[in-house]
């Protein structure tokens, strides 16, 4: 395996894993949010859910790159 491919399936597994830990954060904070509090962490989740998408979509295509230049 190339090394490009490792650094890609890791971007991969790195997206999937800030894609997840993005959708924990939300759910905890949705079912422990008080409205008393007006500062509240949703750039921060926003932003986990943000770069984990485009990390793993990025990885995905890294893996993929050879395959759509030979079409």
């Amino acid at each position: 395996m190339s090394q490009k491919k490792i650094v890609s399936l890791f971007f991969l597994l790195f997206g999937f894993s800030l894609i997840f830990a993005g959708v924990q954060e939300y759910k905890i904070l949705s079912s422990s949010y008080n409205p008393l509090f007006t500062i509240t962490p949703d750039n921060e989740i926003r932003g986990m859910l943000i770069v984990g998408i485009a990390t793993a979509v990025s990885g995905f295509v890294g893996l993929l790159r050879k395959k759509v230049i030979e079409l």
